[in-house]
């Protein structure tokens, strides 16, 4: 089976007390993991005055450098994937997404990144709506508002989204 990592706004706007320590354990996922995945993409959320969050949620952050910016903690493995700046929720919107996964016949996509009740739920259902197999690597994943954001995601994505085996009768 092929798989994809999809590491979702591991960005200077994201990175905060709560999820500081997160960048490292990617990091370190990526250099230990690389191999398994046919595909590896690293996005950072760009917001714009078009996008929907700027124009219904009034939200402003992270327009500019160095709030776009991939943290210092993950350039050295950037090499390893591409990087897919993007101003809507899930990845999956963006057509260049959609079509690196078609041409490399993808058939999984692990999810990890900043932030589980947003981003990264956002790409889970759509993949899952896609046909993808949604793999949430929920040690990689945290919330950059809340902790209590980040388990309510977990339980959200656990009960809709966790692929479970069929059983043999």
């Amino acid at each position: 089976m092929k798989k994809a990592l999809f590491v979702i706004d591991v960005q200077n706007c994201f990175v905060n007390s709560l999820t500081r320590g997160l960048p490292e354990k990617i990091c370190r996922y990526i250099e230990e993991n690389r191999k398994n995945y046919h595909l590896i993409i690293f996005t950072n959320f760009v917001n714009d005055p078009h996008s929907n969050v700027y124009r219904f949620l009034h939200w402003k952050k992270s327009m500019v450098s160095p709030e776009i910016d991939i943290v210092p903690k993950l350039q050295s493995v950037l090499k390893y994937g591409l990087v897919v700046p993007r101003s809507v929720y899930s990845v999956l919107k963006i057509p260049r997404v959609a079509s690196l996964l078609k041409k490399r016949e993808i058939e999984e996509i692990s999810l990890c990144g900043v932030d589980t009740d947003c981003c990264i739920l956002a790409t889970a259902y759509d993949g899952f709506d896609q046909g993808y197999r949604i793999n949430l690597l929920e040690n990689l994943c945290l919330d950059s508002s809340s902790i209590e954001l980040h388990r309510a995601a977990l339980l959200i994505f656990k009960r809709n989204l966790l692929y479970k085996e069929k059983k043999r009768l």
